[in-house]
């Protein structure tokens, strides 16, 4: 387990050669000590060169423990001695175009997205990240990131409160839409078609307005930006205030499905803060549909809540236990969205919802959170009864 990692040092980015080169100082600080410490690396990797104090040699091993991270591999760091923080100072490049079945990160000529799923830095298992790095694109491509800014002739990207991971979206150029009241801006590709981009400018703002009422202001931002991504697959996902979400063009046909779909991804700018790789990943994954639906019975009407509550539950009905539910199995993603929301529906209707709500507002600005945190909060709102309820629901 990792406390805190930070990264310093250059990268250079060729989209149109599917390229990445980067040379990083990285500073890591582990829970304890220990003679071996792992990575994680997007598979095509080719270290030029890898140093720390202490270090006795490093192995590439295939494969990885992550869920999401099917295109990496594992990089073994051996000590001669038992260390817990220690300063890494590695050289690599990697080339590779589309991640295989997430399909989310890429390097391509007409759009590049590098995070978590193909991770194009070393990656320290469930650390918190910090950086200051400078990003040179060649042609002169535009980068939209989270943190602070900059560009003279190469980028300067800072950011110095802890996030989980460093998120780089590179076009040859960016149109944003932004519209009054201007704490949403959507942002998209030039090449593709404004439409979708447009459709999330307006139907997000009521709802992002909903949740503020009933979540409060979100704790890292109240200004949202949207990226429309230039993908067909995969979805979306939220870094801080920055929601990335593929590119729909047939969205006119199933606007309900959309407006449910940013409903959700704007939740998660409260519900983000559980262990995502782990079964703990309910936390934010139930919540963020939980309180979608509850914004959207506003937009959709009350048939809509009732029938989809209805599909949930036939859909729940022989899943697994939500409690240590591996984010790899099948039924996961049913037991996250769909068994989990039934949980907290059925929780508030318990204790009321006005009660539910309150709690459950106040829990979403905790700086960090899991089950147990949860479980505790529960009983100490409420009493034993509605905390063996929610302990019951968990694993059955």
């Amino acid at each position: 387990m990792y406390k805190s990692i930070f990264y310093y040092g250059a990268v250079k980015i060729a989209p149109t050669s599917n390229y990445l080169s980067s040379n990083l100082i990285i500073k890591v600080s582990s829970a304890k000590k220990a003679f071996k410490h792992k990575f994680i690396l997007q598979k095509s990797v080719v270290i030029n060169s890898l140093d720390a104090k202490d270090l006795k040699e490093y192995r590439l091993l295939a494969g990885n423990n992550n869920p999401f991270m099917e295109d990496a591999k594992t990089v073994e760091l051996v000590f001669s001695e038992q260390v817990q923080d220690f300063e890494l100072n590695i050289s690599y490049c990697l080339r590779f175009k589309i991640n295989g079945k997430w399909e989310t990160n890429r390097i391509t000529p007409n759009w590049t997205e590098l995070g978590l799923y193909s991770p194009w830095y070393p990656y320290f298992d469930k650390a918190l990240v910090t950086y200051r790095l400078t990003i040179d694109i060649i042609d002169n491509y535009e980068l939209i990131s989270i943190g602070a800014l900059s560009k003279n002739k190469k980028y300067k990207l800072k950011h110095d409160m802890p996030t989980i991971s460093i998120l780089l979206l590179i076009a040859k150029k960016f149109l944003t839409i932004e519209d009054e009241p201007s704490y949403i801006k959507v942002r998209y590709p030039h090449h593709i078609k404004k439409d979708f981009a447009k459709f999330i400018s307006i139907e997000s703002k009521n709802l992002y307005q909903s949740l503020k009422e009933l979540l409060g202001k979100p704790t890292r931002s109240d200004s949202i930006d949207f990226v429309v991504a230039d993908r067909d697959k995969a979805g979306g996902y939220v870094r801080d205030g920055l929601i990335v979400i593929q590119n729909i063009k047939d969205y006119e046909a199933k606007k309900e499905r959309y407006i449910y779909w940013l409903a959700h991804e704007l939740a998660h700018l409260w519900w983000y803060k559980a262990d995502t790789n782990s079964w703990e990943d309910w936390l934010n994954e139930s919540y963020a549909e939980y309180y979608s639906f509850m914004v959207l019975e506003e937009v959709l009407g009350e048939d809509y809540l009732s029938k989809k509550i209805e599909e949930k539950r036939e859909i729940s009905a022989d899943l697994p236990p939500i409690r240590d539910i591996l984010r790899t199995d099948d039924k996961a993603y049913n037991v996250l969205y769909h068994k989990g929301f039934l949980l907290l529906y059925d929780l508030a209707n318990m204790v009321g919802q006005d009660k539910f709500q309150a709690f459950s507002k106040t829990f979403s600005q905790l700086t960090e959170y899991d089950t147990e945190i949860w479980l505790n909060s529960l009983r100490n709102s409420f009493n034993d009864c509605v905390y063996n309820f929610a302990m019951r629901k968990l694993e059955e």
